[in-house]
């Protein structure tokens, strides 16, 4: 029975390598033209019909390990053809934190550039110390309007998923307010 069960957990992960490797040929195949920075990468029916085979094996892979080093090199090739940055599956080591507490009020203040691996999130939480709110917003411009900005209370928290923390940036209303700010990172 015990070496039924392994059988078929090697059936299944021979079944996800062979997936990888026919998505990969695809994408290899398709003479597709990089997208621009911020722009979008579109995928034909073949390409998307093997991704969606892929997720659904994956599903099915379960504690299996003995293929994992071949799926993460052709999962990371497919990246690297689609134009995605970092390596796929494969969570950060390290990470950074940081306080922004602008001198004074009412001051546009950039956040510092930190890079954010691809699926991880920027998280920002107004300090538990703040006297008024705290605005965060995608520039200068959007910071002095407030229908295009986020405040925060004390203690309140928002998650972005960008690429890098200078996208954001901060305006209190009150001098040496600010925000705690903590980024996962690969290679610290």
């Amino acid at each position: 029975m015990a070496e039924d069960k392994e059988a078929s957990k090697t059936g299944v992960a021979v079944g996800a390598g062979a997936l990888l490797g026919t998505a990969l040929a695809l994408f290899l195949a398709r003479k597709t033209q990089a997208a621009e920075p911020g722009g979008t990468v579109s995928l034909d029916d073949a390409a998307m019909s093997a991704l969606l085979a892929i997720a659904q094996e994956a599903t099915n892979l379960g504690d299996i390990s003995s293929n994992t080093n071949q799926a993460n090199t052709l999962l990371n090739q497919i990246a690297q053809v689609l134009g995605a940055p970092g390596a796929a599956a494969q969570n950060p080591n390290g990470g950074v934190a940081f306080e922004l507490r602008p001198p004074a009020a009412a001051t546009p203040m950039q956040f510092p550039a930190y890079p954010i691996p691809f699926g991880m999130k920027m998280v920002i939480k107004a300090r538990s110390l703040n006297v008024g709110t705290v605005y965060v917003a995608f520039g200068e411009g959007d910071l002095l309007n407030a229908s295009s900005r986020y405040y925060l209370n004390q203690n309140e928290t928002i998650e972005y998923e960008l690429d890098t923390t200078s996208r954001v940036y901060l305006l209190v209303d009150t001098a040496n307010d600010g925000v705690a700010v903590t980024v996962e990172q690969k290679g610290v």
